[in-house]
């Protein structure tokens, strides 16, 4: 009986668990047909619980603060903010087809394992409003927009270079512009490089500084303005010619090519040569001297100064170009002065006043020998040429010898010293058969033939002193 009892009550028992936990199944059941099973992520978030309304809340949540970045070229840098365009998130039924697809009998599922799940977020915006910003952009605007530069060809410090080219900033096809920005936004990129996204967007250079023919220009037109020629001239002075100058000496074609034309070349190098003659020749011009005791008087160079020797400067110089060498020199010089102190005379020279009849020697500025003197005859050609010259040699002993105009010797006369400084036939000697020097004699009918007739002592000191680039200045005061 007892046996009976106990069975009766276990059973009751059993239903009764049975009654209880299959509420409880039927309340979770229940529980769950509205909302996800724990253990339900979808993107990436916990939604355990979570209607479909709230999930979708969650959602729009989590891509409410939105910013696209829109990178152009350079610097170029706009932001489109969400609140700018509406932007925002649109349920499209795929997390409602994941609650469908959710059996409330499974519930329990959900406590044992994790249940992961990717649902497209669909977002709207408007298009207008995007539209507008965009075009709006300064970026967008032709004015603000830097046209590419070629690669060229530049001459920088003495030489030729190629100047890169510039990419600029000019969109060849706006109308690419919005469909590419519109493709991020529809993907919610945070930023898109429009460069590197839209092929060929922005205009190119049509010459790139690597070009093969534009580099080998180059190379050939340095060759010919390598050179520089740096000339010493009277008092110190500099003169250079160097790419600077020799590169406007090639012929520019309407190309813009640089090229060698050898008429324009030699046409270049003799203005040069003659413009460098015109600021250094001194020779055959009158000057200033400071005679002794009477102040400044005019004179003028017959065969004293400086004179380029222009065809044979014009040759050496284009020679030197051709090297392409640095050289330092002075000019090719047919003639020369022996200074540049003094308005050229330097501070040792001989002083011939033929109109007082004497002479003086200065040598470093003082009065070393000085004298009363005989000079040419004041008729024909006998009178001593005045002007500045150099002496030519000196002899002791010497033989005067004077020819007519058929060259017959009219006289031979033997001196001790003869200084000569113009020519071979006019110069300072000795002339022990003057029975006087200075006064009028050389009036008075007992002239020479044209040399500075000096006693015998003076021309001695004269001949022992005097020196080949001593200047000899001849003056009528």
């Amino acid at each position: 009986m007892k046996k009976h009892l106990v069975l009766k009550i276990g059973i009751g028992a059993l239903i009764a668990l049975l009654l209880v936990l299959g509420g409880i199944f039927f309340v979770f059941m229940r529980y769950y047909s509205d909302v996800f099973f724990k253990g339900t992520y979808i993107n990436g978030m916990n939604v355990s619980g979570m209607t479909v309304e709230e999930v979708e809340q969650k959602i729009a949540e989590s891509v409410d603060s939105y910013t696209l970045t829109v990178k152009f070229r350079g610097d170029g840098k706009e932001e489109i903010a969400d609140g700018e365009i509406d932007y925002r998130y649109e349920p499209d039924g795929e997390v409602e087809n994941l609650k469908k697809k959710q059996n409330a009998l499974n519930w329990l599922d959900g406590y044992l394992h994790k249940t992961t799940s990717k649902v497209n977020v669909k977002m709207t915006y408007s298009d207008e409003k995007l539209a507008e910003i965009v075009n709006a952009m300064p970026e967008m605007q032709d004015e603000n927009m830097e046209a590419p530069e070629d690669a060229f060809m530049d001459f920088q410090d003495a030489k030729f270079l190629i100047v890169p080219e510039k990419q600029g900033t000019q969109i060849t096809d706006k109308n690419r512009v919005l469909p590419a920005i519109e493709e991020a936004v529809k993907a919610a990129e945070k930023e898109i490089d429009l460069e590197k996204t839209i092929p060929d967007l922005y205009a190119k250079p049509q010459k790139f500084s690597d070009d093969k023919a534009m580099n080998e220009e180059v190379k050939q037109l340095n060759e010919l303005v390598s050179a520089s020629v740096t000339y010493d001239l009277p008092g110190d002075g500099k003169k250079t010619l160097d790419g600077t100058t020799l590169k406007d000496w090639l012929k520019k074609g309407e190309d813009g090519k640089y090229s060698l034309d050898e008429e324009l070349w030699t046409q270049h190098l003799t203005d040069y040569v003659a413009e460098l003659a015109a600021s250094v020749d001194t020779y055959d011009r009158d000057r200033e001297f400071e005679a002794t005791g009477i102040g400044k008087i005019t004179v003028h160079n017959t065969t004293y100064g400086y004179l380029i020797n222009q065809p044979e400067e014009i040759e050496q110089l284009r020679q030197d170009i051709k090297n392409g060498e640095p050289v330092e020199r002075k000019p090719v010089y047919s003639n020369w002065q022996t200074s540049d102190e003094n308005n050229g005379f330097g501070t040792t020279y001989v002083e011939i006043d033929c109109t007082r009849q004497h002479l003086w020697l200065y040598e470093d500025g003082k009065v070393t020998v000085e004298t009363d003197i005989v000079s040419g005859a004041m008729s024909g050609d006998t009178i001593t040429p005045t002007g500045v010259y150099m002496f030519v040699t000196k002899e002791s002993p010497s033989l005067l010898v004077g020819r007519d105009a058929n060259n017959k010797v009219m006289y031979r006369q033997p001196v001790n010293y003869f200084m000569p400084f113009i020519g071979m036939g006019i110069g300072i000697h000795d002339a022990t058969w003057q029975a006087a020097f200075g006064g009028t004699r050389y009036r008075d009918g007992f002239g020479s033939h044209g040399c500075i007739n000096v006693p015998l002592d003076k021309a001695e000191q004269l001949y022992n002193k005097i020196n080949f680039e001593m200047p000899v200045i001849v003056y009528y005061s």
